[in-house]
C-alpha cells in the first residue's frame, strides 16, 4: 500500500483520480481540459496510474475517430481514500496546520 500512496504523492495524479471518481469515463483530452494541463502531461500521469492498477483504459471509436477513455478502478478508489485518510491524520497531528486550514 505504501507504494500506491507514493504514486499519489503527485498532485496531478490525485486530481485525476478525484475527477474520475464519479465513474464517468473520460479521454485524456477531456481530463486535461478540466485540470488545465497539456494532454501529453495528463497521458504521462495516466500511464503511471494505469501501470499501478488505479486506472483502466479502453479504446473507443466514434466515426473515424479513435479515442482512449479512462476510468478509475476499485484499487484506485481504495488508494485515494487511504491517501486522504493518511493526509487527514497528518493534519490532525499538526495543530498549527489544522488551524491554518480552518
Amino acid at each position: 500500500m505504501k507504494q500506491e500512496l507514493k504514486i499519489l504523492g503527485v498532485r496531478t495524479r490525485e486530481d485525476i483520480l478525484f475527477l474520475l471518481y464519479d465513474a464517468i469515463p473520460r479521454s485524456a483530452y477531456k481530463i486535461a481540459k478540466e485540470i488545465n494541463l497539456a494532454t501529453a502531461t495528463i497521458i504521462e500521469h495516466l500511464n503511471k496510474l494505469e501501470d499501478a492498477g488505479m486506472v483502466s483504459s479502453e479504446d473507443t471509436t466514434k466515426g473515424n475517430l479513435r479515442r482512449r477513455s479512462y476510468q478509475i478502478t476499485e484499487k484506485g478508489k481504495t488508494t485515494l481514500i487511504d491517501f486522504l485518510k493518511t493526509y487527514m491524520q497528518r493534519i490532525k497531528e499538526n495543530p498549527e496546520l489544522a488551524r491554518a486550514i480552518g
